[in-house]
């Protein structure tokens, strides 16, 4: 069953958009608008997995046949070279992550990737035991000597100054979707449900016992509130208050005005204290407060609305200076799986996960700097 989901998922192209997005969001669903980058453009194949912006605010996208980056004029793709140790790991992007150096990680269907500026290359680390390794999310811990990869064996950590890998022993053979920093650790979305990390001493805990059967495709920590918004991918969002007790349930059964469906991908908060859902229907906008809801969806009659081929959206807001970024996928589903905000009052989309976008990507409509939008997302969602 879980393979016939993962063929699903590729089975759609994808495109990236950008989107205009005013500081605030308005009540006008005329306010934001999107401009796609495709094959047409230069991108190096139109499914996108992954967006990350380094710290020279180049964009870097990751599809399911190259990786690229984008200056806001042009793109330049990189591919595995079979008889090239220095090229990249595999074509098959699953994630990115810019670390607190400046350094671009490339995680791909085989292992992790690290770009080299010195020599315009890759160094590539697989699994300790050299066995196909699926990257599908990258957490940093604060201090950042060491990278959390969130694969198909299990939690793995690496140390970027000796390159080894470890997989925790509580967490081997678990497949693990996200990770998201809270306080001193982070927490972890897997397949079984939500577990937490401890940095410091590497201790393992499963939270909400209640969830164990849940695959929980992303996560939101809220410092402000104190509150954690979990995603499910067939239950909705879970609001969880410090104590890890349930505050809310948002589903379709709950809230069906909004939920058209129980399948959620990404989740994102902005720095209004909204929420961003990115579901298998569309985009939706949370007010925590209020408990009411914006719905964001494609329409026919305007073509700078959600992308007809956007399928699924992961979100990630910020505030100035920073961007959205969010991902799409297929035509006639047009799901949510990735937002994630960088630069200035834009929204990028791309369709299974996204990162901050460049502020070089502007110069296309005169509401915002611009944001982009791709399409899928790590293999091992089911």
């Amino acid at each position: 069953m879980k393979d016939r989901h993962l063929l699903f998922k590729y089975l759609f192209g994808l495109t990236v958009c950008i989107l205009f997005f005013p500081l605030a969001v308005s009540a006008a669903d005329s306010f934001i608008h999107f401009k796609r980058l495709s094959v047409d453009d230069g991108l190096s194949q139109n499914t996108v997995l992954a967006l990350t912006q380094d710290h020279n605010n180049k964009l870097w996208v990751g599809t399911i046949d190259g990786l690229n980056w984008y200056e806001g004029s042009r793109f330049v793709s990189y591919y595995k070279a079979p008889d090239d140790t220095t090229s990249l790991a595999n074509n098959h992007v699953y994630s990115l992550h810019t670390d607190s150096k400046g350094t671009v990680w490339v995680g791909t269907q085989v292992g992790l990737s690290r770009y080299n500026i010195v020599g315009n290359n890759f160094t590539n680390y697989s699994s300790p035991d050299n066995q196909p390794m699926q990257v599908l999310a990258i957490g940093e811990p604060e201090e950042g000597d060491r990278l959390l990869l969130a694969t198909n064996i299990g939690l793995v950590v690496f140390d970027k100054k000796t390159g080894r890998m470890k997989v925790l022993p509580e967490l081997a053979g678990k497949t693990i979707y996200s990770v998201c920093r809270m306080n001193d650790g982070f927490l972890l979305g897997t397949s079984e449900g939500v577990y937490f990390y401890y940095v410091r001493n590497e201790n393992v805990t499963r939270l909400l016992l209640q969830l164990k059967g849940e695959t929980i495709s992303d996560m939101l920590y809220d410092d402000k509130t104190g509150n954690c918004w979990l995603a499910s991918l067939t239950n909705g969002v879970y609001c969880v208050d410090n104590n890890f007790q349930i505050k809310h349930h948002y589903n379709k059964q709950n809230t069906p005005a909004y939920f058209l469906t129980n399948s959620v991908r990404t989740l994102s908060g902005d720095d209004k204290g909204r929420v961003w859902i990115g579901t298998m229907e569309g985009l939706l906008i949370l007010e925590p407060e209020t408990g009411t809801f914006r719905i964001c969806r494609f329409s026919p009659e305007d073509p700078t609305t959600l992308g007809l081929s956007m399928m699924t959206v992961k979100l990630t807001i910020s505030t100035p200076p920073k961007r959205i970024v969010r991902c799409t996928l297929p035509n006639w589903i047009r799901p949510i799986q990735a937002i994630q905000a960088n630069i200035s009052g834009s929204l990028l989309t791309g369709s299974w996960k996204l990162r901050p976008c460049s502020r070089k990507m502007v110069t296309i409509t005169l509401l915002c700097p611009a944001v982009a939008d791709g399409i899928p997302m790590p293999h091992a969602l089911p």
